[in-house]
């Protein structure tokens, strides 16, 4: 019983330890702002994007001389105010 005891002891200690470290690590400014994005989106950071639903086939948009067109449709133009409400939609 008192081997059992001071095992649970050290255990114990151990256990408080590390959540202490823990708790001070997190304190001191790890976690992300309130004010930053968690994710930067924009039309400017991707030069592709595949859109897939169940049950159909994926598109594919891609960036190409500044504008974005549907690669496997011939190089079909997207409207640009289309790319912008998908962007802001995925921001939002």
């Amino acid at each position: 019983m008192n081997k059992t005891l001071k095992i649970l002891s050290v255990l114990l200690a151990v256990q408080l330890a590390v959540a202490g470290a823990l708790y001070f690590k997190s304190r001191q400014g790890g976690a992300q702002k309130a004010d930053e994005p968690l994710l930067r989106l924009g039309a400017d950071v991707f030069d592709q994007v595949v859109i897939t639903e169940p049950g159909k086939l994926p598109v594919t948009v891609s960036k190409k001389d500044g504008r974005w067109i549907l690669p496997e449709r011939w190089d079909f133009p997207v409207a640009p105010e289309k790319i912008a409400l998908t962007f802001d939609k995925l921001r939002n």
